[in-house]
């Protein structure tokens, strides 16, 4: 019996799962974005404790702030997240 890879697992084996779950679908709740866009900002070594707002700028690009004054920008493209310091 042979099974379907989706186009989604594809993705997740090639991008990686920060990458996946940060830009997942919109029907996830805010909450969850958040927390993504924090666990990226902390992988590339930057300091967030916890974000206190975030916008949707684009298609997987987002400026966050974060409750202790820093500023970042989130962006994905090409399969690689590059976080900028505002």
């Amino acid at each position: 019996m042979f099974r379907t890879i989706s186009f989604a697992s594809r993705a997740l084996a090639t991008a990686g799962a920060g990458v996946t779950l940060l830009f997942a679908s919109a029907s996830f709740a805010g909450d969850k974005t958040a927390k993504d866009l924090r666990s990226v900002i902390l992988l590339q070594g930057h300091s967030c404790p916890a974000v206190s707002q975030y916008g949707k700028n684009g298609n997987n690009d987002y400026t966050v702030n974060c409750d202790n004054g820093a500023g970042y920008r989130v962006k994905a493209d090409g399969g690689r997240v590059a976080v900028t310091k505002l």
